[in-house]
């Protein structure tokens, strides 16, 4: 991790080797970027939403975000998810 600062203010950054995501939550990752819904997602993966609100819960924590814009912005940042057409 490393630490920046911006306007006086020390910021934590994370980076991908810091932290990795699974395979699995790269995808779940993937899927909130392109607005599909919890029971969306849950169907798609085959899983129950419990366990996608667990992923998701692992996402942010290893991310330092606390929402799904956070997740979303983290995902271009490093390339995770392009801005493009879905």
């Amino acid at each position: 991790m490393k630490s920046l600062i911006m306007k006086g203010k020390s910021i934590k950054v994370l980076t991908r080797k810091a932290s990795p995501l699974t395979e699995r939550e790269l995808e779940v990752l993937m899927l909130i970027c392109r607005e599909f819904s919890p029971n969306e997602i849950s169907s798609r993966l085959q899983i129950s939403e419990k366990t996608f609100f667990n992923h998701r819960a692992n996402i942010l924590a290893k991310t330092q975000t606390k929402s799904n814009v956070g997740l979303f912005r983290f995902a271009v940042q490093y390339g995770y998810c392009p801005l493009s057409n879905r």
